[in-house]
């Protein structure tokens, strides 16, 4: 079975700016479509935040199964489980609160399990620092 392997390039992070000012329980909903390099697949990032504490959900979705098989899409509130995980950091730049996200995807790749295969990571560029 011929495999394929993903590589993604993530050169501008997946940044979400919260004003210090807003110190309600307001939730923001961002949506983000992040595309692979060769422009062959697509996936939609959903992300909640609060202003007080920060990143509280994530739903990851391949929404036309762009890949040569199927990725898991995967909702979260507690930072990952066994078949994903996300990462979120906060930094402090010009009076806002800046989150970048890196994600690790469990996909169904070519269904060997062997090394390299089914899992995918997604990280903001340069990690773990924000793009400023």
């Amino acid at each position: 079975m011929k495999r394929v392997i993903l590589l993604f390039t993530f050169f501008v992070a997946v940044t979400m700016a919260t004003p210090l000012s807003s110190q309600a329980q307001t939730t923001v909903l961002k949506e983000y479509q992040i595309t692979a390099t060769d422009n062959s697949k697509v996936f939609n990032l959903f992300v909640n935040l609060t202003a007080n504490s920060g990143v509280s959900s994530v739903l990851f979705t391949d929404p036309e199964n762009s890949f040569h098989a199927s990725i898991n899409s995967f909702s979260y509130n507690t930072g990952g489980y066994e078949v994903g995980s996300y990462e979120a950091d906060c930094y402090f730049h010009d009076g806002n609160q800046f989150y970048t996200v890196s994600f690790t995807l469990l996909i169904d790749g070519n269904g060997s399990g062997e090394f390299g295969e089914g899992l995918i990571a997604i990280t903001p560029w340069p990690y773990p620092w924000a793009p400023y």
